[in-house]
């Protein structure tokens, strides 16, 4: 089992994301950085990494261990993880030139020059083999249980949830009391059986049956499927596209139930069934609904993200090296306030509620916001609030029309 704090684990996965997307900005940057090129050309691996992997990985050398105490072995393996390479080709091309011949007629000549291309390579080696490579067989063999048993935290990503009841006693089951009346609809019945069978069922990315564990799109499909729906075996975001779209208050018991941004995906990242007075069965408990969420919001490692704060502005977040920066917006993008949480401890949903809580909104709704859309809109704001911000000159030129401008009187003249 894992030994180290959830926060330590969640925390060096933190770390190692943020390399990645500092990869990904570096690949971005080409261009900027390399300018004067007629062509960039890409040979690019996908930027990314099993955290289960890395976790296990971290467990097996270090044990009980702390974020800061892995650092340097981060850093190490992603070397060994990523490789990224440049190198410039020049070709020899011919555009046509026109020249003026001796008797003054234009006549097209090809002239050579050279064309020059920017080509950027990353492999990605793959986590596990670096892993493989570096682990003797006896830390094999450790890892591999680490692996099969999720550490016995199969909630720590992607959105799982811990086995077990609901009411704390560990013992696999749905605790909740379905209403009565939602039990006569026998094709619900059927449906919240077959569900029943498998709450507890480890939590594994990407599962699809009972005997490799679920995540929460194939518990979803598998428990359709045997009550005669067929819908195959697709993600959340494919069972979204499959359903009529409904609003919160027209869901009944045996509905679908959606979810964005509980990890980085688009579209819907999260699903499960609902049960009734806004409670939800996926992939292992029944989650009571707080507020406008059909589940207690799941602890992600998300390096950024922004939420529509119950209609009265914004708020963005995002990690920084000694913690989190944050920015609070009012309604129209303009921002309100703005500061950084020295608490790298912290994932974003708590930072987000320590200051909320400092700024005294920690009361209403949270709405997840797609980020980047909130950053177009904070930037479109600026760009119109200086567009209408008067010039030195426009300013000068007020300021000497009311130094010309005679003054009024404040006192009313004497009625005659």
């Amino acid at each position: 089992m894992y030994s180290a704090e959830d926060r330590d684990i969640r925390g060096a996965e933190q770390d190692y994301k943020k390399l990645e997307k500092e990869l990904d900005k570096k690949i971005k940057r080409t261009p900027t950085n390399h300018p004067g090129y007629n062509e960039y050309q890409y040979h690019l691996d996908s930027i990314e990494h099993d955290p289960w992997q890395l976790t296990s990985f971290l467990t097996t050398l270090y044990d009980d261990y702390t974020r800061s105490e892995v650092q340097g072995k981060l850093k190490e393996t992603f070397k060994k993880q990523y490789k990224l390479t440049t190198w410039v080709e020049v070709q020899i091309r011919y555009k046509t030139v026109w020249v003026i011949s001796p008797a003054g007629i234009p006549v097209p000549t090809q002239v050579p020059y050279e064309y020059k291309i920017f080509h950027t390579k990353l492999v990605n080696k793959g986590l596990e083999v670096v892993i493989r490579e570096e682990l003797n067989a006896d830390q094999w063999k450790r890892y591999e249980i680490f692996q099969d048993t999720l550490g016995g935290r199969p909630y720590l990503f992607n959105g799982g949830l811990p086995p077990g009841g609901s009411d704390g006693s560990g013992t696999p089951g749905i605790d909740y009391q379905v209403p009565a009346e939602a039990l006569t609809d026998s094709e619900f019945a059927a449906i919240y059986k077959e569900a029943q069978k498998y709450v507890g069922t480890p939590y594994v990315w990407g599962g699809s049956t009972p005997e490799t564990g679920f995540d929460c799109s194939g518990y979803v499909c598998w428990v359709y499927n045997q009550n005669g729906y067929n819908v195959g075996r697709t993600t959340a975001n494919g069972l979204w596209n499959k359903s009529q779209h409904i609003s919160e208050a027209e869901a009944k018991p045996g509905d679908l139930v959606f979810f964005k941004g509980t990890y980085d995906t688009p579209g819907m990242s999260h699903t499960g069934i609902y049960l009734g007075n806004g409670m939800m069965v996926s992939a292992g408990d029944p989650m009571e609904r707080n507020h406008a969420d059909f589940y207690p919001e799941i602890q992600t490692q998300d390096e950024q993200a922004a939420w529509e704060l119950g209609g009265k502005g914004y708020l963005s977040i995002q990690s920084c090296e000694d913690g989190w920066d944050y920015t609070i917006y009012h309604s129209d993008y303009s921002v309100m306030d703005g500061g950084q949480l020295n608490a790298p401890e912290l994932t974003i949903q708590e930072a987000r509620e320590q200051i909320l809580e400092a700024h005294h909104m920690e009361k209403g709704r949270r709405l997840l916001q797609d980020y980047d859309a909130v950053m177009d809109k904070v930037a479109e704001a600026e760009e119109l609030s200086t567009d209408h911000r008067p010039s030195t000159l426009e300013k000068l030129a007020e300021l000497a029309s009311n130094t010309s401008a005679p003054k009024s009187s404040a006192r009313s003249a004497p009625e005659l």
